[in-house]
């Protein structure tokens, strides 16, 4: 093998390795950009609120029906006000009379997150659900 074989391998080579890393940068970034955005800090999510399920769209049999069927209506209360939202029922456990909890934002009470699985709790940097804007309705 000549010199100027080697050299071109070695550059082919090079540029394999930039190409991987830039890539792999490039998709780590955008990963990080797309995980914040679905993920934002729940920390001022600090009040514990029972939510009371008003209506629930439930089928009979589960995989039945699209998941918009699977919709829950529920309100709290906070400093004497109404607020009312909407979410997808994740099982038969949404549905009216059962305790359903959130987690409010004590100055702006109509940003919460449904609090769906144990673990985190009020405060908590990531509850593990989206955070939502329900209506005030009084």
């Amino acid at each position: 093998m000549s010199g100027s074989e080697a050299k071109g391998k070695t550059g082919c080579l090079g540029a394999l390795v930039f190409g991987l890393v830039a890539v792999t940068i490039f998709v780590s970034v955008v990963g990080f950009i797309l995980w914040r955005a679905m993920h934002p800090d729940q920390k001022d999510l600090t009040s514990r609120v029972e939510l009371v399920i008003t209506d629930h769209q439930l089928p009979s049999s589960v995989g039945n029906g699209p998941l918009e069927d699977y919709r829950v209506i529920y309100h709290y209360e906070v400093d004497g006000k109404t607020y009312e939202d909407n979410d997808i029922a994740v099982d038969q456990v949404w549905v009216p009379g059962a305790p359903l909890w959130a987690c409010v934002d004590p100055k702006q009470p109509a940003r919460h997150a449904v609090l769906m699985y144990p673990g985190p709790g009020c405060g908590d940097k990531d509850l593990k659900n989206t955070t939502q804007t329900a209506d005030l309705v009084d």
